[in-house]
């Protein structure tokens, strides 16, 4: 960062306000219940972008956010003496494809070989045409593109349960672990954007049927984005938003036997999309292939626990991982507690852990007032009853095992996490909202 930050940041940041603003006035009137929310989520998510460029400059001196800029940086150089063509074509450069006319400039950049890291370079790239390749500029183009798509998120389930209008602010928009990590310049921000994206223009083209050109756009874009960064990321979604529709259609047919039909149909339909789509993505993706997943994960448990040694001891263990399918589905609910619910307050190391510990407790502590409050069958039904828990709930914990069994740092823990916040914070809201409805129907039944 430099003297370009303190004299274009207040500019730009004027501007997204007074465009946010004119949008807020335009499409929601005094006493709409989400106008409160709007300018506070973006004003979070703005502090967020901002704070972790100090942090990482001052603190770590240094790390990914940084690497990812000085890779635009080279970009914006080539693009600044002129020669646009040549930036340009640095842009659509295939990851690791050198080409004599432009080895000279990737060489450069570290990333280049990556491509998920790559990408996450020519996006910050892209952005530094339009602000002379200022960090915290860029970094707060990220953090805006991330905002507008949990905001169209939040308005999706808003829209389906307009009563939670705050407890999904605070699931969606005001968790600090997705704020901080999801905003800087970070593969994690551009996931996390791509992700809620994906999820608003699916539920319009195959529950409501809107606006199918767009939304398809839309839907092939963020796939496309979040497939090469982290394909994990769609791996976990794709049966979540499958089983989701299932659930949605199922629940609209009316005559029994058509109804065992149809779901019969629409799982042996999705079971074979899914199991294709899931071959082909691990012929293209080798380390993601089904027979290679155990040995990606052990290499991630590896790297993570060697920087957890240089990291004040911020590594977990979930025990020994026998090398088999059923060693590594034994890990899953070690796997899923680790995710959501640490690190505990006594194992924080810093004050980034502390902050993650605190958050963690939280969800613990809601969690744990479900489960006190209804029987195991009664939230069954529940999650069952309602296609949206059950989606949340599904993608969590598919999410959640990955992460929690293949991380063991929780430095990159706490980044890798948030994609499922989010979804697993609006599943417990509305499952504790299930419950109050519960209560109060038994007490107007007992009246009467």
């Amino acid at each position: 960062m430099g003297y370009n930050d303190i004299l274009l940041l207040p500019f730009f940041l004027l501007l997204v306000y007074f465009v946010a603003i004119i949008y807020r006035n335009k499409h929601y009137e005094k006493g709409n219940k989400l106008r409160k929310y709007f300018l506070p989520a973006l004003t979070v998510k703005v502090f967020g972008a901002i704070a972790v460029g100090f942090i990482y400059q001052f603190y770590y001196k240094g790390g990914d956010t940084f690497y990812f800029y000085q890779g635009s940086e080279v970009i914006w150089d080539i693009f600044s003496s002129g020669d646009i063509l040549g930036a340009f074509k640095i842009l659509f450069t295939k990851a690791g494809d050198y080409q004599n006319d432009t080895f000279i400039y990737t060489q450069k950049i570290w990333a280049f070989k990556e491509p998920a890291s790559f990408l996450v370079v020519k996006t910050a790239a892209f952005l530094s045409f339009f602000c002379m390749n200022t960090y915290l500029v860029i970094a707060l183009f990220f953090a805006t593109f991330s905002f507008i798509a949990l905001w169209r998120m939040y308005e999706l389930f808003i829209s389906l349960f307009p009563h939670l209008h705050k407890q999904l602010a605070i699931a969606i928009l005001f968790m600090p672990s997705v704020v901080f990590w999801g905003s800087g310049i970070f593969k994690d921000t551009i996931t996390l954007a791509c992700l809620a994206w994906l999820t608003v223009a699916y539920y319009r083209i195959f529950m409501r049927g809107e606006k199918i050109i767009i939304n398809t756009i839309i839907l092939v874009v963020c796939s496309y984005f979040i497939v090469t960064i982290k394909t994990y990321i769609f791996l976990s979604i794709l049966p979540a938003l499958l089983i989701w529709t299932v659930l949605i259609y199922w629940e609209n047919i009316e005559t029994p036997i058509l109804r065992i039909f149809i779901t019969f149909m629409l799982i042996l339909f999705t079971s074979i999309a899914g199991y294709f789509i899931i071959i082909q993505l691990g012929e293209e993706f080798e380390r993601y292939a089904i027979d290679n997943v155990l040995d990606t994960a052990q290499s991630m448990q590896r790297w993570h626990g060697y920087v957890s040694q240089r990291q004040s001891d911020s590594g977990y263990n979930i025990g020994e991982t026998n090398p088999s399918v059923f060693g590594v589905l034994s890990k899953i609910p070690a796997s899923v507690n680790v995710t959501l619910f640490r690190p505990y307050i006594w194992e924080a190391r810093n004050i980034l852990m502390l902050f993650a510990a605190i958050e963690s407790t939280f969800i613990m502590i809601l969690s744990i007032w479900i489960l006190f409050k209804t029987k195991v069958y009664k939230l069954y039904n529940i999650i069952l009853g309602n296609p949206t828990i059950a989606f949340c709930l599904i993608f969590a914990s598919i999410f959640a095992f990955a992460v929690g069994f293949s991380s063991y740092n929780f430095g990159a823990l706490m980044r890798y996490k948030i994609p499922c916040i989010p979804f697993y914070m609006t599943a417990v809201y509305l499952i504790m909202d299930a419950i109050k409805k519960k209560k109060l129907l038994i007490k107007e039944t007992v009246k009467h």
